[in-house]
């Protein structure tokens, strides 16, 4: 069983109420209708999908609906603007000839290794810089991590694929999130 949240072109706001809606139902608890009418449509809301009856589908937005919405806006802009812990991370990534590329990652009391099978392979034109590997093991995105540090050892003459970089920086995170799975709500 799935579902999916219609957020494409729409308002943050809008994605906000659905998602907050979809949340409480989930929860056992009743959606905020009235946020839900506010953000999408006064004139003409629906609740076909709520009632089953997937009758009257359309809604039609006027200016006046807009402007009355300005309060529910500005009330579910925090829902997504609410600032998340950001957990710092050491990462220590090993890149040596002939051997697979390693990477640990320590964050808080938990460490964690990974092992990439990514085999390095000599340069033919430009050898990886330690630099370059720190800056693309440091892009943490939107994730719930800030990098502290990144340690590199690395042997000289060797090429690393851009991918396999952001890959390993990816499964190492991941594995992360298992730990700090609540602090992404």
């Amino acid at each position: 069983t799935s579902a999916k949240i219609e957020g494409r072109m729409k308002r943050p706001e809008y994605v906000a109420a659905a998602v907050s809606a979809c949340r409480a139902v989930l929860d056992g608890r009743e959606p905020d209708m009235e946020t839900l009418r506010a953000v999408f449509s006064r004139s003409g809301f629906t609740r076909s999908y709520f009632d089953g009856t997937m009758k009257d589908m359309q809604g039609i937005r006027t200016k006046d609906d807009v402007i009355a919405a300005d309060g529910a806006l500005k009330t579910l802009r925090r829902l997504y603007e609410k600032p998340y812990k950001r957990h710092r991370v050491s990462i220590s990534l090993s890149v040596r000839a002939g051997e697979p590329v390693t990477a640990a990652v320590s964050c808080e009391g938990h460490s964690l290794e990974y092992s990439s099978g990514v085999i390095p392979e000599r340069a033919l034109n430009r050898a990886v810089t330690a630099d370059e590997l720190r800056e693309r093991l440091s892009k943490t995105g939107g994730t719930i991590y800030t990098v502290n540090d990144v340690t590199v050892g690395l042997d000289e003459g060797l090429t690393l694929p851009a991918a396999a970089v952001n890959s390993i920086r990816r499964e190492i995170l991941s594995r992360l999130d298992g730990i700090f799975a609540g602090d992404k709500k």
